[in-house]
């Protein structure tokens, strides 16, 4: 990993909240140094959301491995970091490079949700790209965009070039060549050549487009990234695409046809080679309905077998209570007990069978007192609200089932969890989408949603019992824009242009910008969420998912009869297109393996080590927390039996010198650690070395440490003043050799310390640059904030331009 940050950018980052989120320090980030196309994978939300996203991970995965491609990413900076870029005159740049993101051959975005168009907005006006993309020259990057939101892109066909429909792992590489092919070609000839290229479809064209599809999900295959900040990582595993439930209200499940399943044995293999080279704790088996994988039993107890002994957990989101097996929770219970999470949608079965959620209150009831007998006391049940033909009753029949669920609780938990019990009733709003049967359905108006919601805060109440919603007025934004058209774009801009950004966060949502933008536009919001005619044009009508429109219509007359069309899994084909062509559902062979015997470790094999560690560059930002996490998967990656401590969730004993300040780089970074291996020192270190390099850099180990206790800790501070830097270190070390029993108020975390100048030591090492100090003083104080209250005291001008932390030395004074 490269070591250094551009010190045009480190100025900038240094001032804001979170630095750690504006370079790359993940695990799996990719550098290089020479590359024939830039290509910048745009995230339009906070780092936060955006790391995990696996769509993102994978197309970083795959463009990377073309030599001549370099992909970095962006993400959406924050509020503060806005600030700095507009007030330092800096365009937005990417994690990796530093790249102004308009020196980019191609920007490629991410549509996640619709709320999230403005920040793309942002996102090209922060890097002096126009919004516009009539308005960009040659000199400006190929703008595309992919994911769910483009299945409908006529809201943003104004900002964007080109749309990739569908599946983008072939695709991606596709536009690169073409890209690179016409490299002497004007941006518009460029933009044009893309036409060619199948699930492309480019902004103001006519004719229609259709999806791309990774027909074999065995061949996605990706590194993935790792962030260092704070919070659960975890190993995603793909195991499904695609759903053929056809919950009628889900766009997902009816645009990612037809549904193909990764073999279990390749499934396994990726969870348990992704856990032991990225350190991870945790696999997460991903699908759009988790439970419906035909091999998740077989799949999830192989892979508990495996891993009980290194302390890694599995999680199953995305559950159906009709098909679920409570009989794998004793699989994956064994380490740590992940969240649960079951969609129930409606109360009603009337409305049930409407949606087609194939789904009676007996099954959801059945899986629950499962759920609960094995001790499961903190599950969240999904609910949607504002669905077609909705009535008082079936607002009731919510609360009744989550009345009922709360009483199977008490019945079957043990008894010293039913106390604990926690159900958080997540309730969201329905929002008709393209490609489904419910496109032409009216949506509720936010007065009609709000009083829905209050309701509810009315009558869930308990104190088991967590109530959540969806903002309504979020709802309504999110409404028009999933079934606009080019006039869409206008609103899009002028709420922009009022500061609607993150407007994924209820807290930052502004509705009036938006309801502005909506009477600048001339827009009726009733119009948009009314209902449409079946048989008339669709806006979204030249993407082309593979399921018919004939078919969806025909859905919505069974669903208004409220008959149920059967899951083609298990039953005769429905006939919705997409399996007429080559694609077919694809499902994966029977799984049983043996599971791995790993050797029982040996307490006459016990044995202590400290490893020394060098911590620098974009290291040097993670907080002590990031920093033991770092450490701590590295060590696991390694594959040694490592020592553990708590009962549940356990993790590596492990023990920390110090903490180091965010921004100080370090020489000597101190972890103790056991294992459980009768291992030759060199060997080992061997295997320290592959896993420690680059910003947390191997720096020596030695076997059977003393117990941590250090009195004092050496740095050395890189000083300017703008004038003569030797000078002024030569006068710092002067007035504290010759003062003493000066004492000097040193300030710590709101408070302040006293200390006496007869506890430090300043001087100048002869074999330093002119401009470093070097600094001893206790174990504890900071010794930029000692510097800086000399300084002062004795009215010596000076800047600590960095901090790095170079021994630390016992009380017995027998040295490090």
């Amino acid at each position: 990993m490269n070591q250094e940050i551009n010190p045009r950018i480190e100025k900038i980052i240094k001032r804001v909240q979170k630095p750690l989120t504006y370079i790359a320090c993940e695990d799996n980030a990719v550098f290089k140094k020479t590359n024939a196309l830039n290509f910048c994978l745009v995230y339009p939300d906070v780092y936060e959301l955006a790391i995990n996203n696996l769509g993102i991970n994978i197309l970083y995965s795959i463009l990377n491995k073309q030599e001549d491609v370099w992909a970095q990413r962006a993400y959406m900076p924050d509020i503060d970091m806005i600030a700095e870029l507009e007030n330092a005159g800096e365009s937005l740049f990417s994690l990796e490079e530093a790249r102004p993101l308009n020196k980019f051959d191609i920007i490629g975005f991410s549509l996640p949700h619709e709320l999230s168009y403005p920040n793309i907005l942002k996102i090209l006006s922060l890097s002096r790209i126009p919004t516009n993309r009539k308005e960009r020259t040659n000199e400006h990057p190929v703008i595309i965009a992919g994911g769910h939101g483009a299945f409908n892109p006529k809201p943003m066909s104004k900002f964007i070039d080109a749309f990739i429909i569908g599946d983008g792992e072939d695709v991606v590489l596709e536009i690169t060549q073409n890209i690179k092919n016409n490299s002497n070609k004007t941006r518009q000839e460029k933009i044009q050549a893309l036409r060619n290229i199948e699930g492309v479809w480019v902004s103001g064209e006519t004719s229609s487009v259709n999806k791309r599809t990774v027909v074999d999900l065995n061949e996605v295959n990706y590194d993935p990234l790792i962030p260092t900040s704070k919070g659960e990582k975890r190993k995603i595993v793909e195991i499904m695409r695609g759903c053929t439930a056809g919950c009628r209200f889900c766009q997902a499940g009816f645009i990612c046809r037809p549904l193909r399943e990764k073999q279990a044995k390749n499934a396994c293999k990726e969870g348990m080679e992704g856990v032991s080279s990225c350190g991870l704790r945790q696999i997460s088996l991903l699908s759009l309905s988790t439970s419906d994988y035909s091999q998740i039993r077989s799949l999830v107890s192989t892979l508990s077998a495996d891993l009980v002994s290194q302390n890694v957990s599995i999680s199953l989101p995305s559950l159906r209570p009709g098909n679920f097996s409570v009989s794998i929770l004793d699989n994956i219970k064994t380490v740590k007990k992940t969240g649960l999470t079951f969609a129930i949608e409606a109360g009603s079965q009337r409305l049930r069978d409407l949606i087609n959620k194939n789904l009676s209150e007996e099954q959801i009831l059945k899986t629950m007192a499962g759920v609960f007998e094995r001790g499961w006391n903190k599950v969240k049940l999904y609910f949607m609200i504002g669905l077609p033909t909705e009535t008082q009753k079936d607002l009731e029949a919510i609360v009744g089932i989550i009345n009922l669920i709360s009483d199977v609780a008490q019945k079957n938990l043990p008894k010293n969890l039913r106390k604990k019990l926690q159900l958080t009733i997540s309730i969201s709003n329905f929002v008709p989408k393209p490609h489904t049967p419910f496109q032409w359905v009216r949506q509720d108006s936010t007065e009609q949603i709000r009083k829905k919601q209050k309701y509810f805060t009315e009558a869930i109440r308990g104190p088991s019992l967590n109530l959540r919603w969806h903002n309504c007025e979020q709802s309504e934004i999110e409404g028009i824009i999933a079934r606009g058209d080019e006039k869409i774009a206008e609103v899009i801009e002028n709420a922009y242009k009022s500061g609607a950004l993150f407007n994924n966060f209820s807290e930052r949502f502004d509705y009036s910008a938006w309801s502005q933008a909506a009477k600048e536009s001339g827009v009726s919001v009733e119009k948009y969420l009314d209902k449409r005619r079946v048989g008339s044009p669709l806006p979204w009508d030249l993407i082309k998912s593979g399921v018919k429109k004939e078919f969806l219509e025909e859905e919505l007359e069974r669903a208004i009869k409220g008959n149920s069309t059967e899951d083609c899994r298990d039953h005769k084909c429905p006939k919705c297109g997409v399996c007429e062509g080559e694609l077919k559902n694809r499902f994966s062979e029977d799984f049983q393996r043996r599971p791995l015997r790993k050797k029982r470790p040996s307490e006459e094999d016990r044995k202590k080590y400290r490893l020394i560690l060098k911590r620098e560059g974009r290291f040097k930002y993670l907080s002590h927390l990031e920093w033991i996490a770092l450490v701590e998967r590295n060590l696991v990656r390694t594959g040694l039996t490592l020592a553990s401590k708590g009962k549940f969730n356990p993790r590596p004993k492990l023990s920390f010198s110090q903490a180091l300040p965010v921004s100080f780089s370090s020489e000597y970074e101190l972890v103790d650690f056991t294992i459980f291996e009768a291992m030759k020192l060199t060997e080992l270190k061997l295997k320290l070395q592959k896993v420690f390099m680059g910003a947390a850099q191997f720096n020596d180990l030695l076997a059977s440490p003393a117990k941590m206790d250090f009195a004092t800790a050496s740095y050395s501070l890189q000083i300017k003043n703008g004038k003569d830097e030797k000078s002024t270190i030569k006068a710092l070390a002067h007035a504290a050799a010759n003062n003493k029993d000066k004492t000097l108020k040193i300030e710590k975390k709101e408070r302040f310390l006293n200390i006496k100048l007869n506890e430090c030591i300043l001087k100048s090492g002869k074999d330093l640059s002119t401009n470093l100090l070097k600094v001893t003083c206790p174990v504890g104080i900071r010794p930029d904030a000692l510097v800086r209250a000399l300084a002062k005291d004795e009215a010596i001008d000076v800047e600590i331009i960095n901090v790095t932390k170079t021994a630390l030395d016992h009380r017995s004074g027998n040295g490090k």
